[in-house]
């Protein structure tokens, strides 16, 4: 995979894929660097089967979430409403 792909990801399927992206996103957005969303996306395939994009747009206007690029993070206040904020973003 590393060669063939530049990375050793591989992708998933169905719900392994869905419950892989939950997991990431929620252990991801816990730590202090946050996520980079086109990673999950390597391994879960595309974020509109498992990121309510929406939602993540109102969050970020909210000032919970902070999104640069790909990365994801929380942001100060974001952490003090940390579950909410996890619950609503994955569909």
């Amino acid at each position: 995979d590393v060669h063939k792909n530049g990375h050793g990801l591989s992708q998933q399927h169905g719900e392994d894929a869905a419950d892989f992206a939950s997991e990431a996103v929620m252990m991801g957005l816990r730590l202090h660097e946050g996520i980079q969303l086109n990673m999950i996306e390597t391994r879960a395939g595309p974020r509109a089967g498992w990121l309510n994009e929406d939602e993540l747009q109102h969050l970020c206007r909210q000032g919970l979430l902070s999104l640069n690029d790909d990365h994801l993070a929380l942001t100060y206040d974001g952490k003090a409403v940390m579950n909410t904020v996890i619950g609503r973003l994955l569909t």
